[in-house]
Order: structure tokens, then C-alpha cells, then sequence
């Protein structure tokens, strides 16, 4: 999905990170930006935040993500990704 990392913070979802050149880079989330809605749906939580994308669509599915940085409100649009293409594959010999 955003190709970044989150953490929850007394029930808000906060960008940890952002890896350069990812979805979330791509469709402006910033480290510090809070999630606060998903297509719409209240976000409570990261399993829920998860859970939301998940069920987004498959990898190339825009999302929706409505955001809360530096006290302003503004939606953002993330391409999501398939997750399977970032993990380290074994290496066969």
C-alpha cells in the first residue's frame, strides 16, 4: 500500500516514514501526517487503518486518505501497490 511505516499514537494512525519514490511518496503522505479517514470510513486504529486499505481493491487501486497536517484537513489519493514486490525474496542457488 503506502510503502511507508505507521505507528498508532493514542488511537491515531501517524506516518512514521516514507520511502522515497513509494506510493505514499507518489501521492504526497509525509512523515507526521495523521490518518484520520479511508474512502470515507473513520480510521480507529492501525489494524483497522490495515484492514481499510486491504479491502481497498487489489494493487493499482487508488485510496482515498482523508489526512490531518500541521492542523489542516486535505485528502490525498494513494496508488496502492502490491506489498509482495517489496519483500526480500530468498535467493535460490
Amino acid at each position: 500500500m503506502a510503502r511507508g511505516v505507521s505507528a498508532e499514537t493514542n488511537g491515531e494512525v501517524v506516518v512514521m516514514s516514507v520511502t522515497e519514490n513509494g506510493p505514499a511518496a507518489k501521492g504526497g503522505l509525509k512523515r507526521g501526517d495523521v490518518i484520520s479517514e479511508i474512502r470515507d470510513g473513520e480510521v480507529d486504529g492501525l489494524a483497522d487503518f490495515y484492514r481499510k486499505v486491504w479491502e481497498s481493491g487489489p494493487p493499482g487501486a487508488e485510496i482515498p486518505m482523508r489526512i490531518l497536517r500541521d492542523g489542516r484537513e486535505a485528502w490525498l489519493r494513494i496508488k496502492s501497490e502490491d506489498r509482495n514486490d517489496y519483500l526480500r525474496k530468498p535467493q535460490l542457488q
